[in-house]
């Protein structure tokens, strides 16, 4: 399966590819962005400024590497469009081994109970 992520870039939409399987190191970062969700999930006042950077800096060191330094992390944090997210969360997921099929099955049961 390629992975494929669309960023903005000097006004300019530019596509890029990666036609490998996730490695270890990306397991590795994969695995920062879960632990910074699983503690922005757990926290009594809600999140802070600070998670939700670390977040989001997170992702972004992710595709920087998982799409191999074609772009930069500023390239990446101003040019991908937000309804875009999931051109990064899926590679992420399907890193961490989750199954990208049933979690949609999923978040389609949900909608349909709501």
């Amino acid at each position: 399966m390629p992975y494929k992520i669309k960023l903005l870039i000097n006004n300019k939409e530019n596509e890029y590819v990666r036609n490998e399987p996730p490695m270890v190191e990306n397991l590795i970062d994969a695995l920062k962005i879960q632990r910074i969700e699983i503690e922005m999930d757990t926290t009594e006042n809600g999140q802070t400024d600070k998670q939700i950077e670390e977040r989001f800096n997170g992702y972004a060191d992710f595709a920087v590497k998982f799409w191999h330094n074609q772009f930069s992390k500023k390239d990446f944090l101003s040019g991908l469009p937000t309804d875009a997210f999931d051109s990064i969360k899926n590679p992420v997921w399907d890193t961490l081994g989750y199954d990208l099929d049933a979690l949609e099955d999923e978040d389609e049961d949900d909608e349909k109970k709501d």
